[in-house]
């Protein structure tokens, strides 16, 4: 009978990729440990064996006290964006064809925490993805003074960061939540999905530095309570990428190689 249960199983995976165990989620949903196992299965949730479960992984719990570095600032922006926060803990889920990104993210902490693979179901699809989850009441009460807590979509508001830094900043933010396209006449595009504080931010800031013009800040219509900003047009584009990867070494390669790859023909 405990097996009939309607269980949310993307949740329990999740938390599962977060580091809870089979004991502590099979008392949170009152079922058997072996109902829990199950579905972690038939989402081919890769299982920790018994070592792996009770071993401690050290990080750079303070790599967030103070933004002192394009690094921290890139990182701190790609967090706001992609990053949740759920029980004191960090996670970061991405498509696996990012896999190399989570990497660059855990040698960035200094970490040796796992990088978990699974495979969520959405419309009756499975996608593969990968997940980096990591837990530290000090890191993340530094993350809340950067503006970065629990249900934040709608409500992020730019951290308070120096001048200098703010590309790299903004580039986390564009690699998370930002898309390069080019359309039918080969102008290069690019857009943005973020709260109305950090869209008007960024609008502010990319004029400012990119010596373009502003345009209309729009509501996302498939988000409920989220806002875009949108450039158009190679030569606008080509400025706003010049100020973005200027300074910093680490960003997503794919996203990366789509305007490298496009200015390099144009």
């Amino acid at each position: 009978m405990l097996e009939r249960r309607v269980l949310p199983e993307l949740e329990i995976v999740a938390l599962y990729n977060e580091g809870f165990s089979l004991r502590d989620l099979a008392k949170k949903y009152n079922v058997d440990k072996g109902v829990i196992k199950k579905r972690l299965l038939q989402h081919d949730t890769k299982l920790r064996t018994l070592s792996e479960a009770n071993r401690t992984y050290s990080f750079d719990e303070n790599i967030f006290h103070k933004i002192d570095s394009h690094e921290k600032a890139y990182w701190l922006g790609f967090i706001a964006s992609d990053g949740s926060i759920y029980h004191n803990t960090l996670k970061i889920g991405l498509s696996f064809k990012d896999f190399t990104h989570l990497e660059k993210f855990r040698t960035f902490l200094k970490a040796e925490h796992p990088i978990h693979t699974y495979y969520p179901i959405v419309k009756g699809k499975k996608y593969k993805s990968c997940e980096f989850s990591i837990r530290s009441d000090i890191m993340i009460a530094d993350l809340l003074k950067l503006n970065i807590g629990a249900n934040k979509s709608m409500t992020l508001e730019p951290a308070p960061l120096k001048t200098k830094y703010l590309n790299s900043y903004l580039l986390g933010i564009v690699d998370g939540d930002g898309c390069f396209s080019v359309d039918k006449l080969g102008q290069m595009k690019m857009n943005i999905i973020s709260s109305l504080p950090m869209c008007q931010f960024i609008m502010d800031t990319l004029v400012k530095h990119c010596d373009i013009t502003p345009t209309k800040i729009g509501e996302e219509k498939r988000s409920k309570g989220m806002n875009y900003c949108y450039f158009g047009g190679n030569n606008k584009v080509k400025s706003i990428v010049d100020y973005l990867y200027q300074d910093t070494q680490v960003w997503l390669e794919r996203k990366r190689n789509i305007v490298r790859d496009h200015f390099e023909r144009n």
